[in-house]
C-alpha cells in the first residue's frame, strides 16, 4: 500500500472512531474530548500566525473573548439564533484583527509580544466597563437549549470536532500555498522577504485575520457550551499561554505539532489534576521546561529523531548547549 493511501486510511479510521465515540462514551469522556477539540482549533489557529510567521502573540485570547461576547450579545440582546451569533463570532474578531494589524505590526520582537499582551488586557477592561451591552462583571447567561444533557454533550462535541477538522484543512491548504511560503519567508527573515518583493505587512495581516477568525468561532461555541461568560473567564491570559505552550510542546510551524501538543497536554493535565491535585501545575511546568530546553522542535522533533535514530551525540549536544 502506498504512503498516501496508508495516511488516508489512517485518517478515515480515526475520523470514524471520533464520530462514534460520543454514542458509547460517558458524558465525562465526551466533555473531555470536546475540550481537546477546542484546544486543537486554538493551537492550529495560533500556529498559523505565531508558528509560520514567527510573531509570538500573547493576545489571541482577545479574539476568543470577542468571539464569545459576539455570540452572547447576538443571542441575548438581539434575540438572534445561534448560527447568526456564530457568524458574528467569526466576523467581528476578524475585523478587530484587521484593525489591530495597523498598530501591532509597527512593533517587532519583544515589543510585539508585550503589545499583544496589552491588547488582550485592554479588551478585557473595555468589556468589563461596557455594562449596558456586556453586563460587565455580572456576565451574560446564554439561553438554555431544551435538550437533555446527553444530547447537549453530543451537539457541542460535534460542533467542536467539525470546526477542528475545518481549521486543520484550512491551515494545511494555506501553508502549502504561496501564502505559506510567504509566511515562512517572513519567519526566516522579514527584511530578506521584503527584499525579494514579498509584501510582508499584507501577508502578516492575512495570517492574523485568518487566525482570529477560527479563534473567534471557537469562543462563540464555547460561550454557548458553558452557557455563562464573564470578562475574567473568556479574556483569561492563561488561554493564550496554553495555546503557545501546546504549539511549542507539539512542534511550532508544523501541521501535526499543535494537534499532538494540545492532545498530550490536555490528557496529562487531566491525569495530573486527578492524581496530584495540589502539585499538578508544577509537574506540568517541569515537563514543559524539559521539552523546551532539550527538544526545541517539540514532540515532532522527537518523532523525526526516532525515525532517524536518536544518538548519544544528539543528547550530548543538547546537554552542552545548556551547560548541563
Amino acid at each position: 500500500m502506498k504512503s498516501w493511501q496508508t495516511k488516508s486510511l489512517t485518517i478515515l479510521v480515526v475520523m470514524a472512531g471520533l464520530v462514534v465515540i460520543p454514542f458509547f462514551a460517558s458524558g465525562y469522556i465526551t466533555r473531555f474530548l470536546t475540550a481537546v477539540f477546542m484546544y486543537l482549533i486554538l493551537t492550529q489557529a495560533w500556529n498559523l500566525f505565531g508558528g509560520y510567521t514567527g510573531y509570538i502573540s500573547f493576545g489571541h485570547v482577545a479574539f476568543f473573548g470577542v468571539g464569545a461576547y459576539s455570540t452572547a450579545i447576538c443571542m441575548t440582546k438581539l434575540n438572534l439564533p445561534f448560527h447568526i451569533g456564530l457568524a458574528a463570532s467569526a466576523l467581528v474578531p476578524t475585523i478587530v484583527a484587521l484593525g489591530l494589524s495597523f498598530i501591532l505590526f509597527k512593533l517587532r520582537g519583544h515589543y510585539f509580544v508585550m503589545g499583544s499582551l496589552a491588547i488582550a488586557e485592554v479588551f478585557r477592561e473595555i468589556v468589563s466597563n461596557m455594562t449596558s451591552v456586556t453586563e460587565g462583571g455580572m456576565g451574560i447567561t446564554m439561553p438554555l437549549l431544551p435538550w437533555e444533557v446527553e444530547t447537549l454533550n453530543k451537539v457541542f462535541y460535534f460542533l467542536m470536532l467539525i470546526t477542528a477538522v475545518v481549521t486543520a484543512i484550512t491551515v494545511l491548504i494555506t501553508v502549502r500555498s504561496r501564502y505559506g511560503y510567504a509566511f515562512r519567508a517572513i519567519r526566516d527573515g522579514e527584511l530578506g522577504a521584503s527584499a525579494i518583493g514579498i509584501n510582508t505587512t499584507l501577508y502578516k495581516t492575512f495570517s492574523l485575520c485568518l487566525s482570529a477568525l477560527f479563534v473567534g468561532i471557537t469562543g462563540g461555541i464555547y460561550a454557548y457550551w458553558i452557557t455563562y461568560i464573564e470578562p475574567n473567564n473568556v479574556f483569561n491570559a492563561q488561554i493564550s499561554i496554553l495555546m503557545l505552550v501546546m504549539v511549542y510542546l507539539g512542534g511550532r510551524g508544523t501541521i501535526l505539532g499543535p494537534i499532538l501538543g494540545a492532545s498530550v497536554l490536555e490528557l496529562l493535565s487531566e491525569i495530573f489534576w486527578v492524581k496530584f491535585l495540589t502539585i499538578h501545575t508544577a509537574i506540568l511546568g517541569i515537563m514543559i521546561v524539559v521539552v523546551v530546553l532539550f527538544m526545541p522542535g517539540g514532540i515532532m522533533e522527537l518523532v523525526t529523531r526516532g525515525r532517524a535514530g536518536i544518538s548519544w551525540q544528539w543528547f550530548k549536544q543538547n546537554l552542552t548547549r545548556y551547560k548541563v
